[in-house]
Order: C-alpha cells, then structure tokens, then sequence
C-alpha cells in the first residue's frame, strides 16, 4: 500500500529518488532553504537550468 501524502494548495512537495524509487513528501523547512541555496548558486554561476 502506498502512502499518499495530504496537500493543499500552496503547500510545496519535495521528492526523494531512490534507486528506481521517488518517494513524493510534504518539504520541510531544510528542503527549502536547499533549493533556495541552489537557485542562489545558480544565479552566481550563471547556470541556465533545463
């Protein structure tokens, strides 16, 4: 049986890959400050992302 996480709208999701395996999860407030910190790094590299 799998666990489907309640969200509402706004509420941000992260995901946990796992070998052939992505968990779907509420974020935490450290998932997104690590995101921010990436998008931040990205600007400072000049990073285009996909």
């Amino acid at each position: 049986m799998r666990n489907i996480p309640r969200v509402a709208a706004g509420d941000a999701i992260a995901f946990d890959v796992v070998g052939q395996e992505v968990r779907v999860r509420k974020a935490q407030p450290a998932d997104l400050a690590f995101a921010r910190s990436l998008a931040l790094r990205a600007e400072q590299c000049q990073f285009t992302p996909v």
